[in-house]
């Protein structure tokens, strides 16, 4: 029995102390405004069953959790006691309770709260010890900041604006003082002047129109220098400098209007001229001369002057046919360009060389020799109209009835007219090239005109065999040299012309016999019939043109009348003949398939 007493005293303070209660309280805020409610919770252990707050301001409460407006503004205990039937346990809380803050004053920096639209205004809260200041404008809020000054230009008339301050988290419970402003209407001004485009030196009227309100003064401006202030609305001035601006300005009721857009003095531009163009020409040529300016304007006037006279031209060109040698040429332009100083201007002048047109020369026939009679530097040769091209001499060798003509060509390169045109109406001509495989045979084309003609061939081997065929054949009893001659005779108009061939050098083949075979077509055989093969100009000094159509040659080569080849090359278009002998030429040209011959004359240069 005396062995359970310990162990029930054991268990009775065991229960005991497991029922001893520890205060613990709480709060929502530790500071507040006044007559903010505070919100006080208990978070004690040991299982309390009574609670008891005392706030400090005679007020208290029995619940565990409890709230309560503080309507003084200091520091407060807070008492909060728990228990249950074992224990008690009490704890504090300090609660400070602020003051709402005074109302600032605002005041603004113009006098008796009046400015103009649009002007800066500046209100400034004071004092400057609060934490945030609130500005209210119209009853909207624009700034919220720790700043106490606030600057706008977006004040209307009779806007009110007020300000609440914080300080402690605590805002004030009344506004400032209420400033009502009086925005007093901006007069607007613009300006316009008589003359559209200003230039130094002009005299000019500025005109100024006030709009949306009263006006009392105008105000000119010349490069921000005051020049007029009164109530006209007239500023007349005289341009003087390139770049000055004129503004205006309006005042009314103490309120200054926004600058006018501005008027500008143009820079002064200054026009040029001079002549171009071609002044050396011929008698009766058109002058062709030409203006070239800059700064003229979109209308500019011309005035050309020859030997002080105005010629009345008002174009940029000036063609006239009839000017003389040494006549002096002046073109005078006035320009419309904006502000040009000065307006007119004249062209240095051009002296125009005039050189005389030879007269129109005349032709001569000798055989096939034609002689120009003229003492031109060179001569242009035409051939039924056509001009022959790369030869200028005098005299020129007729390779084909037809008719020619000539013209006469002087130092300055001033042409005359054609000559009279020459009838050729036959012509004797042919050419001997060797086979190029059978050494003993050669080949000779008759290329005579017209072909309504009669024929008569010595072969000058000293026989009597002549032949009157187009295209003979004659057996040479061995090489040699040999002066073969055609005589054409055309009786129906009355011509008659000789061709002899003195440099047929028939080459040697052991004292066999060579034969000689005219005919018809234009050299050796051909392959193809439809390659179109035409060499120009013919007779030639320096170079032909060669033309092809339906073949693509690769090779060229030139023989002379031995069958030598003295030039062999891939195809060109141009062919340089100018280091040839003068003489009758046979050109080839071939492909893979194809060969094609023509025979063409070379001109002494």
């Amino acid at each position: 029995m005396k062995k359970l007493v310990p162990l029930i005293f054991l268990l009775l303070s065991a229960k005991m102390y497991s029922q001893q209660v520890t205060c613990h309280a709480y709060a929502n805020q530790y500071t507040g405004c006044l007559f903010s409610t505070i919100n006080f919770g208990d978070s004690s252990s040991g299982s309390p069953t009574s609670y008891y707050w005392n706030f400090g301001n005679g007020f208290g409460a029995n619940t565990k959790n409890a709230g309560i407006q503080f309507d003084t503004a200091k520091t407060y205990t807070v008492t909060h006691v728990v228990s249950n039937s074992v224990s008690s346990d009490t704890c504090y809380l300090t609660i400070i309770i602020y003051p709402p803050p005074s109302p600032p004053a605002l005041v603004s920096d113009h006098p008796s709260d009046t400015l103009c639209g649009g002007q800066l205004v500046t209100f400034t809260a004071l004092p400057d010890t609060f934490d945030t200041y609130n500005f209210f404008v119209g009853g909207s809020l624009l700034q919220q900041s720790d700043t106490n000054v606030y600057s706008t230009w977006q004040i209307y008339n009779l806007n009110i604006i007020h300000v609440t301050v914080t300080k402690n988290g605590c805002t004030s419970i009344y506004w400032s003082n209420q400033d009502t402003m009086i925005v007093k209407a901006v007069p607007f001004v613009g300006v316009s002047s008589n003359i559209s485009i200003i230039c130094p030196g002009d005299i000019v009227t500025v005109s100024a129109i006030a709009e949306q309100a009263p006006t009392d003064t105008i105000n000119f401006w010349v490069n921000s220098v005051l020049e007029q202030a009164d109530t006209g609305r007239i500023f007349r001035f005289i341009a003087s400098e390139p770049g000055d601006t004129i503004i205006a300005t309006a005042w009314y009721n103490g309120c200054t209007s926004p600058f006018s857009d501005p008027i500008f003095v143009q820079a002064t531009t200054v026009p040029t001229i001079s002549i171009g163009g071609n002044n050396t020409i011929c008698q009766g040529d058109n002058a062709g001369l030409q203006a070239e300016i800059t700064l003229g304007g979109t209308d500019p006037i011309y005035h050309w002057i020859v030997n002080g006279q105005n010629m009345g031209s008002n174009s940029s060109v000036f063609q006239p046919t009839n000017l003389n040698n040494n006549d002096t040429v002046t073109c005078t332009l006035v320009s419309s360009a904006s502000c040009a100083n000065p307006d007119t201007v004249t062209s240095k002048p051009v002296v125009v060389s005039v050189y005389p047109v030879p007269p129109t020369p005349t032709i001569s026939e000798s055989g096939d020799t034609l002689t120009c009679h003229s003492t031109a530097v060179y001569y242009n040769w035409y051939f039924d109209s056509n001009i022959i091209y790369n030869y200028y001499g005098p005299q020129y060798i007729a390779t084909q009835s037809g008719y020619y003509s000539v013209q006469a060509i002087d130092s300055g390169g001033c042409g005359s007219s054609l000559s009279y045109p020459v009838s050729i109406t036959c012509h004797a001509y042919f050419y001997i090239v060797p086979d190029a495989n059978d050494t003993t045979t050669y080949y000779g084309y008759n290329l005579s005109t017209p072909a309504d003609i009669s024929y008569l061939w010595t072969f000058g081997d000293n026989s009597n065999d002549t032949s009157t065929l187009q295209y003979p054949s004659h057996t040479y009893a061995q090489p040699g040299s040999y002066t073969i001659c055609l005589t054409v005779t055309d009786s129906a108009n009355g011509c008659s012309d000789t061709y002899c061939d003195s440099a047929a050098v028939l080459r040697s083949v052991n004292g066999n016999m060579v034969n000689l075979i005219f005919t018809q077509g234009t050299g050796l055989p051909e392959i193809s019939t439809k390659a179109s093969v035409s060499i120009y100009p013919n007779p030639a000094s320096t170079e032909l043109v060669i033309s092809v159509s339906n073949f693509q040659p690769q090779w060229l080569t030139v023989y002379d009348l031995n069958g030598r080849a003295v030039s062999e090359r891939k195809f060109i278009r141009k062919l340089d003949i100018s280091k040839l002998s003068a003489g009758s030429y046979l050109i080839e040209l071939r492909d893979a398939n194809t060969s094609v011959k023509r025979t063409f004359v070379k001109l002494t240069e």
